[in-house]
């Protein structure tokens, strides 16, 4: 079974079946789809339980990660960021773990830094203006990932080895 399939218990089925229920759900325009937060929702809540056992198994969390990396590098446009990205949030939990400490003290700072001022509604531009109030949030993790490639790039590389 192809391990992608695997880390999500679902049946194997073919690249063809999918496009052709998706096109039957949602038409051949990506731009149409549309959720309802109750679809959302109900979405989410079938995998809070496979969450929890992520969550008590370091490893299997550490493979959910490297996954999620892999499959955000795949977006078209942004998918190098949205890689690094999650890269750098296993970077700095690894770290915090005490499992990995090989990034300097001051990247890891940065690090947490550029994430704590994502989290922050107190910043460059506030969060609660439509379009615009997470451009900022972006610049800052885009910059730090930026500023700190090198040392990400070689987590990866750590990580692999492991």
């Amino acid at each position: 079974m192809d391990k992608e399939w695997d880390v999500i218990d679902v049946d194997p089925i073919s690249v063809e079946e999918v496009e052709q229920d998706y096109k039957k759900k949602y038409g051949s325009d990506p731009s149409k789809i549309s959720f309802t937060d109750s679809q959302l929702e109900k979405a989410l809540n079938e995998y809070k339980e496979k969450a929890k056992d992520y969550l008590k198994d370091p490893d299997k969390f550490d493979h959910l990660m490297e996954r999620m990396e892999a499959k955000m590098s795949k977006l078209p446009g942004i998918g190098k960021f949205m890689g690094d990205l999650t890269c750098m949030i296993s970077l700095i939990k690894s770290y915090a773990m005490g499992e990995y400490r090989e990034a300097p003290i001051g990247t890891i700072i940065g690090m947490v830094a550029a994430v704590a001022y994502v989290v922050s509604p107190l910043d460059l531009i506030p969060d609660v203006l439509p379009g615009i109030g997470l451009a900022d949030d972006a610049a800052v993790i885009m910059f730090a990932i930026k500023m700190m490639q090198t040392d990400i790039e070689e987590f990866r590389a750590w990580r692999k080895r492991r």
